[in-house]
């Protein structure tokens, strides 16, 4: 995979819906997958400057899958940038969820004032908030923390979300579900490798077999992170940093295929473990960090 092809014919049309409907726009919410904050960030494409004199906020989301540590640096690091009004965290367990919707709400009612007091003509008119972000950063389930009611199904696949949506949020404030946004020629091979072991991008649709992208991530992960080493001692039984380690756990778990270890089997069921948020703690991007 030198290059992302994955680019179904709903994102298209969003994004072109998107387009129309950003003049109306007052704030936009960009949600990214705090494990690759550049990576899942729409900014750092070119055609993020569609987003530029609006008031963004970023959500980091997800927030409970890394170091907690790297999370605080992450969020001085944004913002640093100057480029949002402020770095929120969000969890895909749903924890603290009360707490952030109040948070987000006090913002949203500030801004709504200040909008009507600028306003000459119009002292009563709506705040329209859009979420955007890449496809299964969780736009979706952080639409859910703010709204009253479920209205917005949530799944851990890219393209839940097919189509734009408006939400009333309560008097006042209406938000704007979107699909995930993606520029697939501005995604080469090593960041496409990291959304395809976050799951940001389905697998099928890269031709990408459980083996090649373990072969490329998981050393990263093993060097940086001793925890992420002992998480997968700890439920497979071996040292992932052997060389037989995926066959080692084939056999301990007896998955044989004419007698010899099911090896697809195995890379298959370490890298669920990462899917689900089994194996957690890690960051995969670097400050600055260019394809």
């Amino acid at each position: 995979m030198e290059k992302v092809s994955w680019y179904p014919g709903h994102i298209k049309t969003a994004k072109q819906k998107i387009k129309k409907v950003l003049s109306v726009i007052d704030i936009i919410f960009e949600v990214v997958d705090a494990r690759l904050p550049v990576s899942s960030n729409i900014l750092f494409d070119n055609e993020s400057s569609l987003f530029k004199n609006k008031k963004r906020f970023l959500l980091l989301n997800k927030s409970d899958l890394v170091n907690i540590n790297e999370l605080k640096y992450w969020q001085d690091y944004f913002r640093s940038t100057g480029e949002y009004v402020d770095v929120i965290t969000t969890c895909s367990s749903g924890r603290g969820t009360a707490k952030t919707r109040k948070e987000i709400l006090k913002l949203l009612e500030h801004y709504k004032k200040e909008k009507n007091d600028k306003s000459r003509y119009r002292k009563n008119s709506s705040l329209r908030v859009m979420i955007a972000g890449f496809p299964n950063v969780g736009k979706s389930s952080a639409l859910n923390i703010l709204s009253p009611a479920k209205h917005v199904r949530v799944g851990n696949k890219p393209g839940v979300t097919r189509g734009t949506q408006w939400i009333k949020l309560k008097d006042g404030i209406e938000l704007l579900d979107t699909p995930g946004v993606i520029f697939p020629d501005k995604i080469g091979r090593g960041r496409g490798m990291k959304l395809l072991f976050c799951k940001l991008i389905p697998m099928k649709a890269e031709k990408c077999d459980p083996e090649m992208l373990l072969a490329e991530c998981l050393p990263y992960l093993l060097n940086k992170y001793k925890w992420v080493s002992t998480q997968l001692k700890e439920k497979c039984g071996f040292d992932p940093s052997e060389k037989n380690f995926f066959f080692q756990y084939a056999k301990k778990c007896g998955r044989l295929i004419s007698g010899e270890e099911d090896i697809h089997w195995a890379t298959s069921s370490v890298l669920n473990m990462f899917f689900s948020g089994k194996i957690k703690g890690y960051i995969m991007d670097e400050v600055e960090e260019e394809d």
